[in-house]
């Protein structure tokens, strides 16, 4: 018995000398993963973290080597390998005989691989503290993810100088972004904005300023993170200087954001609802200040145009510097405006066939050669017959888009977009006028669209269908879906759009994680400049009639861009009103006078644009607010109890940017209540709608939006809700 203790004791001594490790789960030599849905990713002992393949969104056959949090539900990604070359479906990972972690295409060819040299691993691990490492004989790494890191940095990582993280080019596209997060040879933290053409770095936008220092970059167990001295424990700077939340609650990490901005976040792992992560601390705290907010000289700004290739135009007011790229927005002249617009231009000469100081004798003779001889003739004759053919040519090309007055557009087949389509396979959506597929034009492999196939019409429908190409093709902001092409052969009658690659406002703004505020902000802008530019600044008004969520669609870079604008009720040039002709929209965001015998304005869209302002300020969607209130009050009651009773902040709960700026947020709820006037005459145009949500011109106090309900009001709406039940059941 006295035996049985003692070796007990000696047992518990010799686990205490044990270093702490993470727990792994060992990967053997030749074990191996293919990229599809259906591949299972090594998991780490603990299922806190995974090695995998992820599929991307913006292509399905497009998969990522990834490390991410397996237990979070939209399971985060944390490193990646193959950022800038995505793999194929159909790619193998294979820790090789040879000891090596390799990723082969789906041709067998090696496109990524670690260790880079001669070194040779037995075996590798998924640690629970997100490391995937490679390992010796002895159990020792020979290379680690924590020593490659990509745009994030986690709890017991630490990196060596110099060192960088790199910005993803937008949330869910992992190649190289433009801001770089680097620790220095000369021991200073420094953000920076990158070139996107020449990859060159620009001014810095914030440092620590610890140069001539020789620290390593910290994140400890417990989430902080600092920058200490290399050969001791000194604390050279702190970044976190705020208290963290246990470890054993929550999940920490720190990443460079595809905005530039250095974020620390937390995630509980207890909460049941509002499931997103939290941001702790961020670097810059205004991100918009601290890249303009450094002083530059005219010559400076000057330089930095030219050194961008995207740079179409700079903007220089005496020490900030804004650059601009194609296409520009309106300018004005004013006294009143003290900035200088720099203008990039051909160099001197460069469209000039002959330099003015050179002497033109040569020239002279040469014309008087060609006059007196037969080569003039023929040279004449030549250039006759290929103007003949270049003419003849667009007069063909003219005439084969003579139904469509856009002749930008492109006509495309049938057959040519069932191939594009992959034989209308992927459905992106489905609408009232058809469904939307994702394709690829066989002519640009690398471009996506999206091929909207309409519904077999009546002949109204045939009359919306060419109403929108014809105007659509004229139509063009950065704040709308472009139209690029067509089909209109028999009874197919498709469209052919661009391809915004993050999906719809809708999907960004109601789901697990809240979309952070100046975000949300510039996404508001961009939908009120996009109605502002049909409402007033198009060719032909045009009224949108369902402004919702579901139709503002979200580009790579996450600029709103309104769609299905070409459906809508059309006004011609010296028209202000258009007859009621039915009820076009959907429910939740119709203007009361669909409901009454009134005529129909741009005022509709206002009010549409009103409701949807007030889903974006709260991210809560006004028909699932409306369905899951016991009490059945409205999003809009709701925030107007909320604005009357000054208690805005409830609007804002679990919003660390908005309850920072509750100046904006007042603003924006007081011009999404104008919005809303039940008396559309009381509505701003978009135009003002535009100015009061710049700060341009001051928003006044709203009345109380909804007068009593009219009984025709409410007939309407019980036979309206008759209807449809009928039809469902």
């Amino acid at each position: 018995m006295v035996m049985g203790i003692s070796a007990l004791l000696h047992l518990s001594f010799l686990l205490l000398l044990l270093p702490t490790v993470a727990l792994t789960a060992n990967i053997n030599l030749e074990t191996s993963m293919r990229a599809s849905e259906d591949s299972l990713p090594w998991i780490s002992s603990s299922g806190e973290f995974a090695f995998g393949f992820r599929k991307l969104d913006e292509n399905p056959d497009h998969f990522l080597l990834a490390i991410w949090f397996e237990k979070v539900p939209d399971k985060t990604i944390v490193w990646s390998a193959n950022g800038n070359d995505p793999a194929w479906r159909g790619s193998q990972v294979k820790l090789t005989n040879n000891g090596a972690l390799v990723l082969y295409d789906p041709q067998g060819k090696e496109s990524w691989k670690r260790p880079e040299g001669n070194s040779k691993s037995s075996s590798a691990a998924m640690q629970d503290d997100g490391n995937f490492v490679l390992l010796d004989g002895n159990s020792k790494p020979i290379w680690q993810s924590f020593k490659e890191p990509t745009d994030t940095i986690l709890p017991g990582q630490i990196l060596d100088m110099p060192t960088h993280l790199t910005s993803r080019r937008t949330p869910g596209n992992y190649s190289d972004g433009r801001f770089q997060f680097r620790l220095q040879d000369d021991g200073n933290l420094v953000l920076y904005p990158i070139s996107e053409s020449t990859e060159s770095i620009y001014a810095p936008y914030w440092a620590s300023g610890t140069v001539n220092t020789k620290p390593q970059l910290v994140c400890d167990k417990a989430g902080y993170i600092y920058l200490k001295e290399t050969q001791g424990t000194n604390r050279i700077f702190n970044l976190t200087n705020v208290d963290m939340s246990p470890m054993q609650n929550f999940y920490h990490l720190a990443r460079i954001d595809y905005d530039g901005v250095f974020r620390q976040y937390s995630y509980s792992k207890e909460e049941k609802c509002n499931l997103s992560w939290r941001t702790v601390r961020k670097y810059p705290e205004d991100i918009c200040f601290a890249i303009t907010g450094n002083a530059v000289t005219e010559k400076m700004c000057e330089q930095l145009c030219r050194e961008d290739c995207f740079c179409a135009a700079a903007i220089y007011n005496g020490n900030h510097c804004w650059k601009k790229k194609y296409p520009l927005s309106n300018g004005r002249s004013s006294t009143s405006v003290n900035r200088i617009a720099l203008l990039k231009v051909p160099k001197d000469g460069a469209f000039r066939l002959f330099e003015e100081k050179k002497d033109q004798s040569t020239l002279i003779l040469i014309v008087s050669v060609l006059l007196g001889s037969s080569v003039f003739l023929n040279i004449f004759l030549i250039l006759a017959i290929f103007l003949a053919v270049y003419f003849s040519y667009h007069k063909w090309l003219l005439q084969s888009f003579s139904s469509v007055s856009g002749g930008n557009l492109r006509s495309y087949t049938y057959k040519e977009l069932e191939e594009a389509t992959g034989g209308f396979k992927q459905v992106l959506g489905k609408g009232a006028f058809g469904t939307v597929y994702k394709g690829v034009i066989r002519s640009d492999a690398k471009r996506f669209v999206a091929v909207k196939k309409l519904d077999k019409m009546e002949h109204e429908g045939e009359r919306e269908f060419k109403t929108e190409v014809s105007v659509i093709g004229q139509t063009h902001h950065k704040n709308l879906v472009r139209l690029l092409g067509f089909c209109d052969e028999g009874e197919h009658r498709l469209l052919v759009y661009e391809y915004m690659s993050n999906g719809s406002l809708a999907s960004f703004l109601f789901g697990i994680s809240r979309p952070n505020w100046n975000q949300r902000v510039q996404i508001v802008l961009g939908i009120a400049r996009g109605l502002m530019y049909l409402h007033e600044e198009c060719s032909t008004q045009i009224i949108h009639c369902d402004i919702k969520p579901q139709n503002i669609l979200l580009d790579e870079c996450f600029t709103a861009r309104i769609s299905d604008f070409g459906l809508a009720k059309l006004l011609l040039a010296d028209q202000t009103r258009a007859a009621r002709t039915g009820i076009r929209g959907t429910i939740g965001y119709f203007a009361p006078e669909w409901f009454r015998k009134a005529t129909i304005t741009v005022k509709v869209d206002v009010y549409s644009f009103g409701v949807m302002l007030l889903e974006i300020i709260c991210c809560k969607s006004s028909v699932a607010f409306s369905m899951g209130n016991q009490e059945e009050e409205a999003l809009m009651d709701w925030i107007y109890e909320c604005y009357k009773g000054k208690q805005l902040e409830k609007l804002t709960e679990n919003d660390e940017e908005a309850s920072n700026d509750m100046k904006r947020v007042e603003r924006a709820v007081k011009v999404a209540l104008w919005c809303i006037q039940e008396d559309a005459s009381l509505r701003p145009s978009m135009k003002k709608v535009t100015q009061m949500l710049e700060g341009v011109i001051e928003v006044s106090v709203p009345p109380y939006p909804w007068n009593l309900v009219p009984l025709q009001v409410l007939v309407f709406i019980v036979n309206e809700l008759f209807v449809i039940v009928h039809k469902e059941s």
